[in-house]
């Protein structure tokens, strides 16, 4: 039996913001079931959403969620959310996050779908890997004890705490006691894509079964069956290992949507949720270009974007076409499923019912509604992570 005040479960961007602030109290370890670091906020291209300081500008983001959702939302998570933003990434660039700058020294903000201001920062089109390289330096740098490839198979409550069935590396089962455990395991996107036999962004997992086994502790869901597309999938990469696409940050330039016969089918900038509808709609209606297999998509005007502006802006784009053979041409895109937007319900800082029990990032619900805005899930892993793990912390202290 492994003993620690306080386990972490996930290293993505929730789970090592969980576990640096966690382990503020000591004794803290981070399970994770394949290398420290790999997840599904690698990924992540686009960026995230950073409003400017000042009242007037969060009250416009709690607007634009709000607003965007088209259907409940938790009122205290998302001014929670709202108002930790700028802390946790003023936490992160002091942790040495190099986000895009303007020659003057400030953030560059880009707007994107179902923004009423710019507040989208990123580092090129690569904000996942850069996020997530800055978190393990700190955990690695930490007291944390690492456990890699180590899966759970089970949890539940315990005297003094819960219990952990997991799998090590060398494949012994073990049982690991804590005080409390952070869960931070990502949602079901990927078992949902290959139910429903779709393309999906979302790289192959097994968060599903850890889901499965906090559901059966009997944690209630909300909006459980939500689940988001992202509109510019690239239809070459449909079938692959991971689906890719090009961040919802191209609409800052001059790019468009065309069907099969070239005709442009209307304005672009808007949600996820509208944007996606329509081209589900105009595809039933036949105007998706058809291609083999079942695939089918509209043409996404890269052509209209300096081929050196793709380059700077969007390199990991840019390497996607050049493998292809496709810089500068226009290119094939579709909607490919994306995001749990459902899950678990919890307080505001990810406690559950279960004492010592919280969970954060996109395993939880509540915040997003139907349509989550570009930028806000990664947002959301930092900013619940971070919650999260402090809570835990509190709570073994106060125990």
């Amino acid at each position: 039996m492994l003993d620690y005040s306080i386990v972490v479960v996930g290293s993505g961007a929730a789970g090592l913001m969980a576990a640096i602030h966690a382990a503020k109290g000591g004794g803290c370890a981070v399970l994770t079931d394949g290398p420290l670091g790999r997840s599904n906020s690698i990924m992540a291209q686009g960026g995230l959403q950073l409003p400017r300081p000042g009242a007037a500008a969060l009250r416009l983001f709690e607007e634009d969620i709000c607003r965007s959702a088209r259907d409940e939302v938790d009122a205290a998570r998302v001014k929670t959310f709202v108002e930790n933003v700028a802390s946790t990434m003023e936490d992160l660039v002091g942790w040495g996050l190099e986000l895009d700058r303007e020659a003057g020294g400030d953030f560059v903000r880009r707007s994107a779908g179902g923004l009423s201001e710019p507040r989208v920062v990123s580092v090129r089109d690569q904000i996942g890997p850069a996020i997530v390289k800055v978190l393990r330096k700190i955990v690695e740098q930490s007291s944390i004890e690492i456990l890699e490839h180590t899966k759970v198979v089970d949890l539940r409550a315990c005297a003094g705490g819960l219990e952990l069935d997991v799998l090590m590396r060398d494949g012994d089962a073990k049982q690991i006691r804590a005080k409390a455990v952070v869960v931070c395991t990502g949602g079901t996107t990927y078992a949902e894509a290959q139910r429903k036999s779709q393309p999906t962004t979302n790289p192959a997992n097994i968060n599903h079964e850890l889901f499965e086994r906090i559901r059966a502790l009997g944690i209630p869901l909300i909006q459980a069956d939500y689940y988001q597309y992202q509109p510019f999938g690239v239809v070459d990469t449909w079938g692959k290992d991971v689906g890719r696409c090009v961040p919802e940050s191209i609409t800052n330039y001059p790019v468009r949507l065309l069907d099969r016969d070239r005709q442009d089918i209307g304005e672009i900038r808007r949600d996820r949720y509208e944007l996606t509808n329509l081209m589900f709609d105009l595809a039933d209606k036949g105007r998706a270009v058809e291609i083999a297999g079942g695939r089918r998509g509209f043409w996404l005007t890269l052509s209209d974007v300096p081929v050196e502006t793709l380059e700077t802006n969007f390199p990991k784009v840019y390497r996607l076409l050049q493998r292809s053979d496709t810089v500068g041409q226009d290119i094939l895109v579709y909607p490919f499923l994306h995001y749990h937007l459902g899950g678990f319900r919890t307080g505001p800082a990810g406690s559950t019912a279960i004492p010592g029990l919280y969970l954060a990032g996109e395993m939880v619900g509540g915040l997003h509604g139907r349509n989550r805005l570009m930028g806000n899930g990664i947002t959301d892993s930092l900013v619940h992570g971070a919650i999260a793990g402090r809570a835990a912390r509190e709570y073994v202290a106060g125990s």
